[in-house]
């Protein structure tokens, strides 16, 4: 019975917190000339609605905890096995409590920023955005309750979470993707209300704000994604260019443009307003394809055919409401004197990734043929693009005076070489294409490391560079020097390949709480010398019955030895063996930029702060100056 109750009290909280969103938005039919008062009464209807948002999550969270199967999201993704750390954050892995948790965070958000401009005494246009947090709300009550309950009698145990979610990354991995791109609804709200404020350089300042706060989150989403995939998928790869992956790498690169716009210092609004629109875009297509029931995959969060219906008809409000904005504040010199500037090469690289994303599933519907786009046609047409990014950051670079292209050139050229010899050992003409490559790489990397060190006030842009730069080195590394290894062997045999010598011990067996393993021991050799023991598993997970290989990883930070075994009906065991250059170096570098654009959301005030207080000593400075030369005349 106390089960049942607090599940309405979610429901009733998630019913009221839509109740009252619609409210706000009939005052926000007054637009700008509403009084103090209605203006207030928005504010606190958004504190209202945030509140009882968080509300039902925490109802949610208890019934997964208490184990209440009569709620369907948790029948169908927990069971009374399941270790408590992932019953406690099941409300992510789980399609209607994600969706819940994405439209608490949106509303958070806004909440916040209006709390901003009311300090600020600056008002908005809020109709669309209120109407556009209703309909997420709504899809959470009708079409995705989290309250729906098995009805006359509750199951006495679930089906259990997925196994591919069973793992630490799923703890940490969509939290961060769901604060970036519940947050690109706040640019997108600001930029739209740019050109009829009066106060534009506050919301300029605040878009940038908060496109650095959600491409943050992005990246670190992303980062932390990618790391999931390669530890767990078995494949020893993080990138597949998989549709939900693309549907996440769609927006951090429209939000990465839209920093670009924030960016330049003359009047940008509407490459601003384009920039945020493109993000808020491709980030509700990404809600629909991760949401429409059209995949098949552990990304996959529906299988009801109406769920995609409604999110296309949001998809497209959305796209026909932002269209029109553009079309409205559309200017001709801005158009044309802005064509040349990087947010443009970006927003191409995400028309492409949408086309490449997109086709397919559509040729699904007229065509009984099924079409794959693989990594080859992502990988070959954003070539070009990636060439022109790299040169535009070179370009800004040079712009800030730096001459050391001698010292430049011998440090890449040394690094270049010592890469290559290092992971390759042999150099020949066949090879020029990838030094190169390492070369430019490493020459631009250089510059900026010098950059930093001379050029104070732009060490956050360089820092960001550098820092996309050695990414760069490191996948070009790791797809370059990658070794793969696939033996075939029994337990407590040694299996050789070339130089490698691989000893499986014989399987040690493991009883945990929902799942059973099998251990077994690995000792890698190469040329007699000892590298790495590592212990791969095959877990076998009683609720559902199925299996899973876990990955073993070792090495350092040069280089990951990976380690992944599968086990046939006669016993006998494959064991694919990758070594992978740089691979850590990417999850390390990708984690720094995404904390990088966090810390910069989040101090902004206090840089304008410093900035001002150099300004006045500096209009001090000027005055004393004035002062002595007028003396010095006069004798």
């Amino acid at each position: 019975m106390l089960a049942i109750l607090i599940s309405e009290l979610g429901r009733t909280a998630l019913i009221t917190c839509g109740a009252i969103l619609c409210s706000a938005f009939v005052l926000c039919e007054q637009r700008a000339n509403r009084s103090e008062s209605e203006t207030a009464i928005i504010v606190n209807s958004y504190c209202a609605s945030s509140l009882l948002s968080v509300i039902a999550i925490m109802m949610l969270t208890i019934g997964f905890i208490q184990n209440d199967f009569g709620l369907h999201t948790v029948w169908a993704n927990s069971h009374t096995r399941l270790p408590i750390q992932f019953r406690l954050f099941n409300i992510i892995g789980s399609p209607q409590g994600s969706w819940l948790l994405w439209t608490s965070f949106t509303l958070i958000n806004l909440t916040y920023v209006l709390k901003f401009l009311q300090r600020k005494n600056i008002r908005i246009d809020m109709r669309s955005t209120t109407l556009t947090a209703i309909g997420f709300c709504l899809f959470s009550i009708i079409m995705a309750s989290p309250f729906q309950r098995i009805i006359p009698i509750a199951p006495d145990n679930g089906i259990d979470l997925n196994p591919l979610l069973q793992d630490p990354g799923f703890l940490i991995h969509p939290p961060c993707l769901y604060l970036g791109s519940s947050a690109l609804i706040v640019p997108f709200m600001l930029a739209s209300n740019h050109m009829n404020n009066k106060r534009q350089h506050i919301l300029t300042k605040l878009t940038k704000q908060w496109a650095l706060w959600s491409w943050g989150w992005l990246t670190l989403g992303i980062t932390l994604g990618s790391w999931w995939a390669y530890r767990e998928l078995g494949w020893g790869g993080w990138w597949f260019w998989d549709p939900v992956e693309n549907a996440a790498l769609m927006p951090w690169l429209s939000c990465t443009a839209l920093i670009h716009a924030c960016s330049i210092r003359e009047d940008n609004r509407f490459w601003m307003l384009v920039t945020s629109a493109t993000a808020f875009i491709v980030n509700i297509l990404g809600l629909f394809i991760t949401r429409s029931g059209l995949l098949v995959s552990v990304h996959g969060f529906a299988i009801d055919p109406n769920k995609g219906i409604v999110l296309a008809f949001m998809l497209g409000v959305s796209s026909i409401y932002a269209i029109t904005t553009i079309r409205q504040s559309r200017t001709q010199d801005l158009v044309s004197s802005r064509w040349r500037q990087p947010q443009n090469t970006l927003l191409a690289m995400t028309l492409i990734i949408a086309v490449g994303t997109l086709y397919p599933m559509a040729n699904a519907w007229w065509s009984e043929m099924p079409l794959v786009i693989g990594a080859g046609y992502f990988e070959q047409v954003l070539m070009p693009f990636s060439i022109l990014l790299l040169w535009s950051i070179t370009k800004q670079i040079n712009q800030l005076g730096i001459r050391s292209y001698i010292l430049v050139s011998v440090i890449a050229g040394s690094a270049t070489m010592i890469t290559h010899w290092f992971y390759a050992q042999i150099i020949n003409t066949t090879q020029a294409g990838i030094l190169v490559t390492l070369f430019i790489l490493y020459y631009v990397a250089t510059m900026h490391i010098i950059g930093l060190i001379k050029c104070r006030p732009q060490r956050s842009m360089l820092c960001a560079h550098m820092l996309i730069i050695m990414i760069a080195i490191a996948i070009l590394c790791n797809r370059y020097y990658e070794r793969v290894s696939l033996l075939t062997t029994v337990p407590g045999t040694t299996a050789k390949s070339q130089d490698w010598s691989i000893h499986v011990g014989m399987p040690i067996q493991k009883l945990k709480s929902n799942h059973s393993r099998e251990v077994y021991p690995i000792r890698m050799t190469y040329r007699q010398h000892l590298v790495s023991e590592l212990y791969p598993e095959i877990r076998t997970y009683k609720p559902r019955g199925t299996k899973k290989s876990v990955t073993a990883i070792g090495g350092s930070v040069l280089a990951d030895h990976y380690v992944n075994i599968h086990k046939g009906e006669t016993g006998e065991l494959t064991v694919r063996i990758y070594y992978k250059p740089l691979q850590r170096l990417f999850w390390m570098f990708g984690c720094l930029l995404g904390i990088l654009g966090i810390l910069q959301a989040v101090r902004p005030e206090k840089q304008h702060v410093h900035s001002k207080k150099h300004n006045g000593d500096r209009t001090r400075l000027d005055g004393m100056l004035a002062v002595f030369t007028n003396e010095c005349s006069n004798h």
